[in-house]
């Protein structure tokens, strides 16, 4: 199993800031999936609030994150959103009592084909995380030849959402990640504080690129 390397919310704003992600839009996509699923009503299928959450928090995540030239990406049914350069792309999942804290989490559902494989090539280029994550210059970071894929694991209780992003290197006989070589976790979200700005719309104006399965 992969070593974790943990980090302190501090600790993780600073790598956040390498990997481009503001603070900012991991919350408010976190909270638009919160919102989704409170929409729901009795009358909805009992497992539908939980894919709510989550189909809210991708679309969140990526309507953000387009307006810093990042591109939505759905091969094999994975659903993510790809960095600028192309170096890693970011999936989104609920995970968890672990999330945000310091045992290992796992994701909270098994995961496809297609996650697997992503992962595997996260193990294969091991070796160059630890450079990609140096808070370098940018004429001095060095980073992996292919694309590797991070996770935004979340859980939420009655009062707060604990999330992390984190980088996978394995998985589980059910197919869920279960060993990670950065963990950068972040202060949770009070629900009772009062609601951030909205999600740009108009989303169609930008493509995706899917794959069949």
């Amino acid at each position: 199993m992969a070593d974790q390397l943990t980090e302190n919310p501090a600790e993780s704003l600073a790598q956040l800031r390498v990997l481009g992600i503001p603070l900012k839009v991991l919350e408010d996509s976190l909270m638009d999936g919160h919102h989704g699923r409170a929409s729901c009503s009795p009358l909805h299928p009992r497992w539908f609030g939980g894919s709510h959450q989550h189909a809210d928090t991708v679309q969140g995540l990526r309507l953000r994150l387009i307006q810093e030239k990042w591109a939505p990406s759905e091969k094999r049914g994975f659903a993510t959103v790809v960095s600028p350069d192309g170096s890693f792309q970011l999936a989104v999942s609920s995970g968890d009592h672990n999330v945000g804290k310091d045992g290992s989490p796992r994701t909270k559902n098994r995961r496809g084909a297609a996650t697997a494989s992503a992962i595997e090539k996260n193990g294969e280029q091991r070796g160059l995380f630890a450079a990609l994550l140096d808070v370098l210059p940018p004429r001095r970071r060095i980073k992996p030849t292919g694309m590797t894929t991070w996770f935004l694991l979340y859980r939420q209780t009655r009062k707060e959402i604990w999330f992390e992003v984190s980088l996978p290197m394995s998985v589980d006989g059910k197919g869920r990640p279960n060993a990670w070589e950065r963990r950068l976790k972040f202060v949770p979200i009070n629900l009772s504080a009062p609601p951030s700005s909205a999600p740009p719309s108009n989303p169609t104006k930008h493509e995706v690129e899917v794959s069949r399965r």
